[in-house]
């Protein structure tokens, strides 16, 4: 393949990887095909700045499988088969987004920073999350940790849920969406109380009719005032209508 800005592959029967390891690319991306794995990337140019696997069949990843790409900006994964990430590592220092909204994870234990970065998007909407993954290395803060809906019973079980990443990471904004009143729970409020997670804002994402809700009144009425909680109402374009601050409810 000769050098070209991008290789753009979409809704093939294409089950492997395609070489391109002699050219010079900004985008590889091989979307809605039939990738099981990504294991072995060494047919891609290490110069890649954003690698997009969007809507196959992916189910297993090796934890090594990026550290190659030291320019790395944005990995997306979402709408894949994966059950579970066990470690995944980096060694980017200009990670902007890791998306792996729309899976089945059940569990992701470890993320791992060679190099530090400073405007990283952690997208884990739509899955069945048991625990948030551990955030490790050269990582001092998080720009945007989207935790979304997460399906898994675990997550309405009060005793057994934790929200917390990693006592020395800020985080300047975390996003929840609506999830049946789970988002409501004990352990989910003692989370956002306590110094277990440093946050500058957590937002909640609701349809409108939520916030007259008893749930949302209890909900607001339990929080520490000194957190800055957001409730921002959604259409049904995914669009962020007006926002409610915690503490005067006035606004934006």
């Amino acid at each position: 393949i000769p050098d070209i800005y991008s290789l753009e592959i979409y809704s093939t029967n294409l089950k492997n990887l395609v070489n391109a390891s002699e050219s010079i690319l900004n985008e590889y991306k091989i979307k809605y095909s039939y990738l099981k794995e990504l294991n072995d990337l060494s047919g891609i140019p290490s110069v890649i700045k954003h690698l997009d696997f969007e809507g196959n069949k992916i189910e297993k990843i090796s934890p090594q499988a990026f550290t190659q790409f030291i320019h790395l900006r944005t990995l997306n994964l979402r709408l894949n088969q994966l059950k579970r990430i066990g470690e995944i590592s980096f060694r980017s220092h200009a990670l902007e987004l890791l998306d792996v909204r729309e899976n089945e994870m059940e569990n992701f234990q470890r993320i791992n920073f060679v190099w530090e970065c400073f405007d990283f998007h952690l997208d884990l909407d739509s899955n069945e999350l048991y625990n948030l993954p551990l955030i490790m290395g050269v990582v001092n803060q998080i720009n945007m940790l989207t935790v979304g809906i997460q399906q898994s019973n675990l997550w309405k079980q009060s005793n057994n849920f934790k929200l917390s990443l990693n006592n020395s990471i800020n985080v300047s904004k975390i996003v929840f969406k609506f999830n049946n009143g789970s988002i409501y729970s004990q352990a989910v409020i003692e989370s956002i109380n306590s110094n277990l997670l440093i946050f500058n804002e957590f937002e909640v994402l609701l349809e409108r009719n939520e916030f007259k809700s008893n749930q949302i009144y209890k909900f607001m009425n339990s929080l520490n005032p000194k957190r800055k909680v957001s409730f921002a109402f959604i259409n049904i374009n995914d669009l962020i209508s007006e926002y409610w601050h915690f503490g005067h409810f006035g606004r934006s």
